[in-house]
């Protein structure tokens, strides 16, 4: 029950058979609306919830995508060929105007246009064009379609990197349990899994042991 709907009248006649059936259907059309009203909202609720879910899901794997390289990913291409790394007067100019949207500057005898790199809406990149003339509104136009399709072009490889990589977990994981479950005496189950797991972990050591029960089945350790 959401509530009530209350209507008075001084004629004690004025309520007849026909009223009160148009009251009641009145009144399930009524909590029908309110209820569909909280309904959209909780819907919005739920779907600004995933939206800032899948946000930060975004940043966390950029994040360990760059992490994996130790290093940040900047090139420069000068009609000749394409190097790794940004000069100290670009990196300069880069970080000092941070764009938000497609912009046009003049610098150092040059003119520059700079556009963001944008993954879900979160800031990746720049992407930086240098140009002894002035830059025309087509120019501006295209670099505006060429970021968002590079935004996700980029997402795309990243998804696709990080499917590769659960994919080799996933199967050094079945090779590991499938070497130990080949063993058939104690022992040789406990070498081979001393030994998959120090070299799939690339340790200088691993150690395993069983110790009588004592309350517990058996107890194992590495280190």
């Amino acid at each position: 029950m959401l509530g009530a709907l209350d209507i008075l009248s001084a004629r004690a006649e004025a309520f007849d058979q026909e009223a009160r059936e148009a009251l009641v259907l009145m009144a399930n059309n009524l909590a029908g609306a309110i209820e569909n009203v909280i309904l959209l909202s909780q819907m919005q609720e739920s779907l600004t919830r995933l939206e800032k879910y899948q946000e930060e899901d975004v940043v966390r794997s950029w994040r360990m995508a760059l992490a994996r390289r130790n290093e940040r990913l900047d090139y420069v291409y000068d009609r000749l060929t394409i190097q790794p790394g940004l000069p100290e007067d670009l990196s300069q100019l880069v970080e000092s105007h941070p764009p938000a949207q497609v912009e046009t500057l003049e610098h150092a005898g040059a003119y520059w246009l700079m556009a963001p790199l944008r993954v879900q809406q979160r800031h990746l990149g720049t992407l930086t064009f240098e140009s002894p003339h002035p830059w025309t509104e087509d120019q501006r136009r295209l670099a505006e379609t060429v970021v968002d399709q590079l935004g996700l072009a980029l997402e795309n490889a990243r998804l696709l990197e990080d499917t590769r990589l659960s994919a080799q977990r996933e199967r050094a994981r079945g090779e590991i349990v499938g070497r130990v479950r080949g063993s058939v005496q104690i022992d040789a189950v406990l070498r081979s899994a001393v030994e998959e797991l120090g070299k799939a972990l690339q340790v200088e050591r691993a150690r395993i042991q069983l110790l009588p029960p004592s309350g517990r089945v058996s107890e194992k350790s590495g280190g």
